[in-house]
């Protein structure tokens, strides 16, 4: 399997190809960070939503003007900012939900069980509010 091109010109190749590889990593996270941010800013949206008059009015306006700073991010690209502020709003979340579970709106076993099986019955698995997780679709560019 003979090659045409010189030995300088392969090395070159390969050595451009490592290079942008690495480029191509960051710029792929940096993507990732960007959809996480967007899809959590929508999850809170809704999730306020839903809760309505459970969250406190002054918890409510502080995640609602995350969910403005973080998308404001996302816009404007500043990544040190959507990573702080994906990551002030999740505790936000967090917080809102497991004040309103220890109100007593959710059942026992919803959410902070360490193992999934503890608390899984059909009346609670669909109550949902103390769980920090994101669901997002994902699709692979290429």
């Amino acid at each position: 399997c003979a090659s045409t091109l010189p030995d300088n010109e392969v090395d070159r190749m390969v050595k451009e190809a490592e290079a942008n590889a690495a480029a191509d990593k960051e710029r792929r996270e940096k993507i990732d960070r960007k959809n996480q941010a967007d899809s959590l800013a929508y999850q809170a949206e809704k999730q306020i939503q839903e809760l309505g008059d459970k969250v406190p009015e002054a918890d409510k306006t502080k995640i609602e003007g995350l969910i403005k700073d973080l998308r404001d991010a996302v816009a404007q690209e500043y990544d040190e900012k959507i990573t702080s502020l994906t990551t002030e709003l999740q505790q936000a979340l967090y917080t809102v939900s497991s004040n309103i579970y220890q109100q007593g709106d959710g059942a026992p076993g919803d959410g902070a069980a360490p193992n999934g099986d503890a608390g899984a019955s059909s009346s609670s698995s669909s109550a949902g509010g103390g769980d920090d997780v994101i669901d997002a679709d994902f699709t692979e560019a290429k």
